[in-house]
This record gives structure tokens, C-alpha cells and sequence, in this order.
């Protein structure tokens, strides 16, 4: 109770810092979702403008 009252923000700091740290991690894990059936006449127009 001590360090809590001497250093306030710690804990919450604390928490959401661990919170970030493990969805970055499991961003990191997630498949990337790139197209792959593209049609040829949207990728000829896309390169023309």
C-alpha cells in the first residue's frame, strides 16, 4: 500500500502497458489478408490513374 500511495500511476500504467504488449504480439501471429484473386482489368485501371 505504501508504493501504491508513492507512485499512483504505476499500476495502471503498468496494466495497459502489459494490454498493448500481448495484442502486439498477437498481431503479430494474425495471417495477412492480402487479395489473391484480383481481376487483370481492376489492376490495368489501378496502374492508368
Amino acid at each position: 500500500m505504501k508504493r501504491y500511495c508513492r507512485f499512483p500511476y504505476f499500476l495502471p500504467c503498468l496494466i495497459i502497458s502489459v494490454f498493448s504488449l500481448g495484442v502486439f504480439i498477437i498481431c503479430c501471429y494474425l495471417p495477412k489478408s492480402v487479395a489473391k484473386n484480383v481481376p487483370v482489368v481492376f489492376q490495368l485501371s489501378v496502374l492508368h490513374e
